[in-house]
């Protein structure tokens, strides 16, 4: 299974989950198709099984008309297509669990600024499991035979005071992030309360230009996990394969 990176982070957020049979899932639409989906088949024969979208903003959501007007069936909560007032054929309302292909996704609440925001938890014979979360204040689940995390990694407590108290950022956006968006002290508790034995690959979405530290990051979390921590960047492709080698 490979994840395919088109963009991670505030100016939009789109991946790319491609099988061995050339079956594809799309998880957020915050780019545009050609840049994203359209250049990672244009000399394939794969088989888009669908776009998935966790919420409305427009990191996430912004290019859903222009998927649906590819022939792409979009996929999203009541709430969230109440908000992007949305109405189209290829438009559905995901249920609790849908089969399609060799995937199964699942999708579960989290909670952001937005209306019935969700995460996926999603299951492929090659990856195993994987759980996707972004934009979420917390994440109070424990999740059962865990192989791959993509979880939002948006700030660091820390460096967000440090930035209050010099005034590159003010107090009440401070207090909007921290009860919208999931630390690394956040991940760090999730983290310890998951059995990630199983866990080959922690993958950090969604980090802030102004409010993260990389390397802080990798070292707090290296103290709670000892897979493979790994940071989003654009235009990668990482294996997820059920196996670690």
């Amino acid at each position: 299974m490979q994840l395919h990176i088109i963009n991670s982070d505030s100016t939009g957020n789109s991946y790319l989950l491609e099988d061995s049979h050339g079956d594809c899932l799309l998880l957020e639409a915050g780019c545009k198709f050609k840049d994203g989906v359209k250049k990672h088949i244009k000399f394939k024969e794969v088989n888009m099984l669908g776009a998935f979208i966790t919420h409305e903003h427009g990191d996430h959501s912004k290019y859903v008309k222009d998927y649906l007007f590819n022939g792409i069936i979009v996929y999203m909560s009541q709430g969230t297509k109440n908000a992007l007032k949305l109405d189209h054929e290829l438009l559905k309302i995901l249920p609790e669990s849908i089969k399609l292909g060799n995937f199964t996704i699942n999708r579960f609440e989290t909670f952001h600024d937005c209306n019935e925001p969700i995460g996926f938890y999603i299951n492929h014979s090659e990856s195993g499991n994987i759980v996707f979360a972004t934009d979420t204040a917390f994440l109070p689940y424990k999740f059962e035979n865990i192989n791959h995390i993509l979880v939002e990694c948006n700030n660091s407590e820390k460096k967000l005071l440090e930035n209050v108290n010099n005034g590159n950022v003010n107090k009440s956006l401070a207090l909007r992030i921290q009860n919208t968006h999931f630390s690394v002290e956040k991940l760090s508790e999730f983290l310890l309360k998951n059995d990630c034995r199983f866990v080959n690959n922690l993958l950090l979405l969604h980090l802030s230009k102004q409010n993260s530290n990389k390397e802080y990051f990798l070292d707090i979390l290296s103290r709670v996990f000892k897979g493979l921590i790994l940071i989003a960047e654009k235009k990668i492709t990482i294996e997820l394969n059920i196996n670690p080698f």
